[in-house]
């Protein structure tokens, strides 16, 4: 009941000030209408023709800026997260894929491009793809994520749901790649889909990989809580996991045997 009356209060605001434009347009050409009458009738038209479509560019622009600025205030991402796929798969001993599609809904009018999270434990920086967007830029940062500047092809409108693919090709040459995919959950997703795919493990190997979560605010990797395990298949020689609805404000981490 209280998101319907924040959201019946703004289109109240947004309804008044759109009110108010249009009474001081209706002055506005009171008083010039007041002034071309000592104008020739020529003249007249011009100048009537001039404010008309200048009064009307004025109302299209406020309107387009009163919703762009309402839809900004009721939501303060971009996008929403619907469910996420990700899938982490070892080429030999060395290379390996991450692959992930995140299907979003765009919260903004025009939704052009999207930022795309990353963070490898190992030395050199990943080779970063997109086979649905362009990457327009790879941004590093020391201190927190890394993050891949993703252009849509074609722009999504307000409330359009599309599919976000994100491919980094590492290699872990000197073995300092940590074993583990982790996800930070900070809003609502319906579901996270785990896949790990272990080729260079031999046909004996079988161990469980532990599903692990703490709190975004948390400073310390101790602070990892164990919330379940996940059978090896031996055949796949994968590990698969479905995360359904998980608890916002936690990242959630598969970590396995190296």
């Amino acid at each position: 009941m209280l998101l319907f009356y924040y959201y019946k209060g703004n289109m109240r605001n947004l309804k008044q000030n759109l009110l108010n434009i249009l009474t001081s347009l209706s002055s506005l050409a009171s008083i010039i209408g007041l002034i071309i009458l000592g104008f020739k009738e020529t003249t007249n038209a011009i100048i009537a023709l001039c404010f008309m479509c200048g009064g009307l560019l004025i109302l299209l622009g406020c309107l387009i800026w009163g919703i762009f600025t309402f839809i900004r205030r009721n939501n303060e991402n971009d996008h929403l997260k619907v469910s996420v796929f990700t899938k982490f798969e070892t080429l030999d001993q060395t290379h390996s894929i991450f692959e992930t599609y995140r299907v979003i809904q765009s919260k903004r009018l025009v939704l052009t491009k999207i930022e795309q999270n990353f963070k490898w434990s190992g030395t050199n920086l990943p080779k970063v793809s997109s086979k649905l967007q362009d990457v327009h830029d790879v941004v590093i940062n020391d201190h927190d994520y890394d993050k891949a500047i993703l252009f849509f092809r074609r722009p999504l409108l307000y409330n359009e749901t599309g599919v976000v693919h994100f491919k980094a090709e590492t290699d872990d040459f000197d073995n300092k790649a940590k074993p583990y995919l982790d996800y930070r959950v900070d809003t609502f997703v319906n579901i996270i889909h785990y896949r790990v795919i272990l080729k260079n493990k031999d046909d004996a190997f079988n161990k469980p990989a532990k599903v692990l979560r703490k709190a975004i605010n948390s400073r310390t990797s101790n602070d990892y809580e164990e919330i379940g395990s996940i059978t090896f298949d031996q055949k796949a020689k994968c590990y698969e996991y479905y995360l359904t609805n998980p608890e916002p404000g936690y990242f959630y981490r598969i970590q396995w045997e190296k």
